[in-house]
């Protein structure tokens, strides 16, 4: 029996871009907001750019059905263009589908394998990046700080727990909601390296990172993040200043951090050996995740936050319409 002709594509499902072959190199800017409603087609309405990374531009986009704001990254030209680095994120955003935790930012869908662009369509949380906060409010009350540092350790415990690490955490990776006041980590896809270099935050890279950047990130340099983080979030300041990111990894490997009470006397005790604790020198003598996280619940119990509702979706196929919002 022969086979029946294929209908053509819907002009309304046809992408706007070409595939990525050697006669035909993919060109295209990923903060474009045009380019970027194409690539998502009709079911998502684009709104505006809301940042630019070293890896992908961050759009703000309204899915039309259920008229909910939701976030699109999408990478850069100069990561698709390099095979290795287009699987490496495929793979990381695949994997972040599985995340469904109260402290991270979930991802809902990505595009398929075959598609030459790759980008994932994540929730959308109405608040601020703590970077922003910092810099706005300056040092921050010590139970805010812990009960935001509790947050991100919770979330840093359920990513390693799935054998997936952050590997460039930093301020602006940590959304806080503006109505519950609880933190949110995203971005658990752990940067490039090899060609690309290290292109996280050398001020929030643990020492090992700055030594060997190809050597690929690991947990214990997630945990070390965590404690410039929650040392910047009370203090204000670097707790290894230096003038370069020589300089930097230099003192990170020789010098332990500056005291915290030296800087900040009316933080609880506690406090100063577990911050030195959380960014040792060596990965092998901090504490893990877990460890921080029972450590800050001990010094300020974290309030109650709500569950995630609903499972991820599966990964999209090539030339399927736009991805439905989970629990839809």
């Amino acid at each position: 029996m022969p086979a029946r002709p294929r209908s053509p594509r819907p002009a309304h499902r046809r992408r706007p871009y070409k595939p990525v072959t050697d006669a035909a190199p993919l060109t295209y800017d990923a903060s474009d907001t045009a380019f970027v409603a194409g690539l998502l087609g009709p079911g998502y309405e684009v709104q505006r750019l809301l940042g630019r990374g070293a890896v992908s531009c961050t759009h703000l986009v309204r899915e039309v059905e259920s008229g909910r704001p939701m976030v699109a990254r999408v990478l850069h030209r100069e990561i698709t263009q390099d095979d290795t680095a287009r699987a490496h994120i495929r793979r990381l955003t695949r994997a972040g589908l599985t995340l469904a935790h109260p402290n991270i930012v979930r991802t809902f869908a990505m595009a398929g394998d075959d598609e030459p662009v790759p980008y994932a369509i994540c929730e959308f949380v109405e608040g601020s990046d703590l970077a922003t906060l910092i810099r706005h409010e300056g040092r921050l009350p010590e139970e805010r700080a812990v009960r935001i540092a509790h947050d991100i350790a919770s979330a840093l415990e359920a990513a390693h727990a799935k054998g997936l690490v952050h590997g460039s955490l930093r301020p602006t990776d940590v959304l806080v909601d503006g109505a519950t006041g609880h933190a949110r980590v995203y971005e658990f896809d752990s940067p490039l390296f090899g060609d690309f270099g290290f292109l996280g935050n050398p001020k929030y890279a643990a020492p090992e990172q700055l030594q060997d950047p190809g050597s690929g990130p690991r947990a214990p340099a997630d945990v070390f993040a965590l404690g410039a983080i929650l040392f910047e979030m009370l203090t204000g300041a670097d707790p290894f200043p230096a003038d370069s990111t020589m300089q930097q990894m230099v003192r990170k490997l020789e010098r332990p951090p500056i005291p915290l009470r030296k800087l900040r006397p009316d933080v609880s005790e506690p406090l100063e050996p577990l911050l030195a604790r959380l960014m040792a020198a060596e990965p092998r003598k901090r504490a893990t995740a877990s460890e921080a996280r029972e450590a800050l619940e001990a010094s300020v119990p974290p309030a109650p936050i709500a569950q995630p509702q609903g499972e991820p979706l599966a990964v999209l196929e090539a030339r399927r319409l736009p991805p439905r919002f989970a629990g839809e």
